[in-house]
């Protein structure tokens, strides 16, 4: 039979035709059928099983890279840390009877916060942090509450802050005292609170209200309520046993100049020299040891040692020449 159409041009009449001419297809014996179906279900099952562990190792891959970038991810994280360490409070100096936590007080204590320090006939200095000086009088009470706060329950409390700005605040039944670069003192009484301010400023919180007061101001409170004001000197005798007790200067490889400026801050006097040169001897001597006695006291027997000499009137320490 002549085909007159070319392969790439077949129509649906000339495919009809030759299956017409090629009859029905012989049906394959039943034992060859089933081998044939039992071979292909067995390519499809072995293809089916290859591509599974294909994408199981794959995705163990995937996870085992997963965990290994976690465990490069947990290496650089930074260390873990736990709460920061206490503030330091420890105590300079001590005079007569002293307690803390129902105990004698010993040299070098330690105050940890909720440590409870009685004075009965004596005194002591505290070192707060780095900078602040506490003072306690006789017959005080105090209460380490935090690093920032301290529960004066009775008697006096003074409070030098130094050249720092370490925060602080006195907890008293009748408010609560807070400082801005001040020495200051704080007296607690079952009936009334007083502050007296020697330098710099203070601020008193009363429940809502907030008073101040500025150095050379006092303040009296009474049952939560501002009730009067007053002055008070830098050199007034209310600051004297703030002085008797004031920590130790460590006066090694300091200068003279250094040594007077301590003893004017801790006097409350103004501190002036004669001349250019007296102050130039001042700058330039060095010191060794550790001054012990009380400001005042230390004042003529250090200047022994130097070509200068001191004198103290109208509330100015006037240093000169011999």
């Amino acid at each position: 039979m002549r085909n007159d159409h070319p392969m790439n041009e077949l129509t649906d009449e000339l495919l009809e035709s030759l299956l017409r001419q090629a009859g029905p297809r012989p049906v394959a014996p039943q034992d060859i059928a089933a081998r044939v179906r039992s071979g292909v279900e067995a390519h499809w099952e072995a293809t089916v099983a290859d591509r599974r562990r294909r994408r199981l190792g794959q995705l163990t891959v995937a996870v085992a890279a997963s965990l290994a970038l976690a465990f490069l991810t947990l290496l650089k994280l930074p260390p873990a840390t736990g709460p920061s360490p206490a503030l330091t409070v420890s105590v300079v100096r001590a005079a007569g009877e002293v307690m803390v936590d129902g105990a004698p007080l010993v040299t070098d204590t330690r105050l940890k916060p909720g440590s409870r320090l009685v004075t009965g006939a004596g005194r002591v200095a505290l070192r707060w942090g780095a900078e602040l000086s506490l003072r306690l009088d006789e017959e005080t009470t105090v209460v380490r509450v935090d690093d920032e706060t301290v529960h004066l329950r009775s008697g006096q409390l003074y409070v030098d802050s130094g050249n720092g700005s370490d925060a602080l605040t006195i907890r008293t039944k009748h408010g609560r005292v807070s400082h801005v670069g001040t020495q200051y003192l704080v007296l607690a009484r079952e009936d009334r609170m007083n502050a007296l301010v020697r330098s710099g400023r203070i601020s008193v919180s009363l429940g809502q209200a907030m008073v101040f007061a500025d150095k050379g101001e006092t303040l009296e409170i009474v049952t939560g309520a501002e009730t009067n004001r007053g002055t008070v000197e830098a050199d007034s005798e209310r600051w004297t046993w703030a002085r008797q007790i004031a920590p130790p200067f460590d006066a090694d490889g300091r200068t003279l100049a250094q040594f007077l400026d301590w003893v004017a801050r801790e006097s409350g006097l103004r501190l002036r020299f004669g001349s250019g040169e007296a102050r130039a001897i001042a700058s330039r001597s060095t010191l060794r040891g550790s001054v012990t006695l009380e400001p005042m006291e230390a004042l003529p027997i250090v200047l022994e040692t130097s070509d200068l000499r001191a004198t103290v009137t109208e509330g100015t320490i006037l240093v000169d020449k011999r």
